[in-house]
């Protein structure tokens, strides 16, 4: 029941940030955005990570790591908002959804590794083969969404 409705609600806002005006360009700037920041966050806590985020749920996360994906995050949303075909996007907004992107995105993960803790296995599948399955590569952008949908609402409503 809690993987349908976890999915299940981040695949609905997904479809929901699509309609809305500009939604392609906002849906597509979410998965930038968070693919961008989880990207960052593995490199920099692996350059710079020493203090554990949260070692009972995830022994490998490091506030290091958090602190770069948030920025790579945000930065990445900013960037590819300025895209030819965003000009009704402006930088501000850019920057606060991109911000709100970025800032729940690790909780996704953090959130489908307290799962899989709980289940007790290392992964949700194998379709990327050492990657896991689809929603180990997708836990991040399940809660982005959600935040990039009602954030999007409130700035640029």
């Amino acid at each position: 029941m809690l993987g349908t409705i976890w999915i299940g609600f981040a695949l609905a806002h997904a479809v929901l940030l699509r309609e809305l005006p500009h939604g392609g360009g906002l849906l597509l700037d979410t998965l930038i955005g968070t693919f961008v920041g989880d990207t960052a966050a593995y490199f920099g806590g692996r350059a710079w990570g020493r203090a554990q985020l949260a070692p009972r749920i995830s022994p490998n996360k490091t506030v290091e790591g958090l602190v770069s994906g948030i920025i790579g995050g945000t930065f990445a949303f900013w960037l590819f908002g300025l895209g030819y075909q965003h000009e009704w996007f402006h930088g501000t907004d850019r920057l606060i959804i991109g911000l709100s992107v970025a800032l729940v995105a690790p909780l996704g993960d953090l959130f489908e590794s307290m799962v899989k803790r709980d289940l007790g296995v290392k992964d949700t599948g194998r379709f990327f083969g050492a990657h896991g399955g689809a929603l180990d590569r997708l836990d991040a952008v399940l809660f982005s969404v959600v935040a990039a949908y009602y954030v999007s609402i409130a700035v640029l409503g």
